[in-house]
């Protein structure tokens, strides 16, 4: 579970170093939920709830700035969390 869940973080991690590089934009709030996130890594409702914010940050600017097919990419990351979430059940 939780060696998934750290998988998941660093996934994160790079689509939100990949919307920063296009945009040349750091993506602090989107970094600062993951690092909560990675404190709450055994603690379901509270790890979803900051990877899904930092995505959805991420995914927002990415959309705002052009870059839809990285805001996909961010939203499948979330899509996915919720999979691997609900298969840990």
């Amino acid at each position: 579970m939780a060696i998934d869940r750290a998988k998941k973080i660093d996934e994160s991690l790079e689509i939100i170093s990949e919307i920063e590089e296009v945009t040349e934009v750091p993506l602090t709030k989107s970094r600062r939920a993951l690092q909560v996130a990675g404190e709450y890594v055994t603690d379901d409702s509270l790890f979803v709830e900051r990877v899904v914010q930092a995505m959805t940050e991420a995914a927002g600017y990415a959309i705002e700035t052009g870059h839809d097919d990285l805001a996909s990419t961010a939203i499948q990351n979330v899509t996915d969390l919720e999979t691997l979430v609900s298969e840990e059940e």
